[in-house]
């Protein structure tokens, strides 16, 4: 899976509009979508080398990072970036944290899903952890493309099956892109997907609160029969 760079170039180029639409990170947007709600953005980059990264702000007309929701290839949000690069003998790394809150059910698995491409001797990665309310580390996933001199295997997405139902996560994304001399690497896209629990339907709650009500009523009574015996 080795690319030229002018089709590196072409690639990132006709991937750029799909950031058009989504909103920045910086200031901070909160999302919704079908019961979920994203939250507390933050953004922090780090660079080294001959390219410098373009930071976490953006507008819908110019380079940066986005966040927007998504319903394919599942309920979620994606993350974008134009122009977010390693080339030359550099290093770029993108750090992303956010909050998602079920409101009507509880999560319990979260897909990762991962597009990057890559020229010469070059690795793209994103390392995703999640915690709990308490800040609890509760897994941790990597996906990840790039050439066979790093010695990593490419892993396009992934997912996460998480130990129990969990209504609030806090997420760390880490996006790493590193580039020896004359190579070069880009993600366009990192997409986040939550599984729910299902919600029991208004009718199945009321007969199972009827036949609870029920169930007490008769051992009441056989209780009460008990005692004047």
């Amino acid at each position: 899976m080795q690319f030229s760079k002018s089709l590196l170039f072409t690639a990132v180029a006709l991937i750029a509009p799909l950031a058009i639409e989504a909103s920045p990170i910086s200031p901070s947007p909160t999302l919704s979508i079908d019961g979920l709600t994203f939250s507390n953005f933050t953004c922090s980059t780090m660079s080294s080398g001959t390219i410098v990264s373009p930071g976490c702000a953006a507008s819908p007309s110019s380079s940066g990072v986005a966040v927007s929701t998504i319903t394919i290839p599942g309920i979620g949000i994606e993350f974008g970036a134009s122009n977010f690069l390693a080339a030359d003998s550099s290093v770029n790394d993108l750090r992303i944290n956010y909050t998602v809150t079920a409101s009507a059910s509880a999560i319990t698995a979260v897909g990762l899903y991962f597009d990057a491409i890559y020229a010469g001797q070059a690795v793209s990665s994103v390392t995703e952890t999640l915690y709990d309310t308490f800040g609890n580390e509760i897994t941790q996933a990597t996906v990840q493309v790039g050439s066979a001199v790093f010695g990593s295997p490419a892993i396009l997405s992934d997912t996460i099956a998480l130990n129990g139902a969990y209504t609030t996560l806090n997420v760390t994304k880490d996006i790493n892109l590193m580039a020896l001399a004359n190579s070069s690497t880009q993600f366009s896209y990192v997409d986040q997907t939550f599984n729910l629990s299902a919600a029991p339907e208004p009718g199945t709650s009321a007969l199972m609160g009827g036949g609870l009500t029920l169930f007490g009523l008769v051992l009441r009574r056989r209780f009460s029969q008990k005692q004047a015996a």
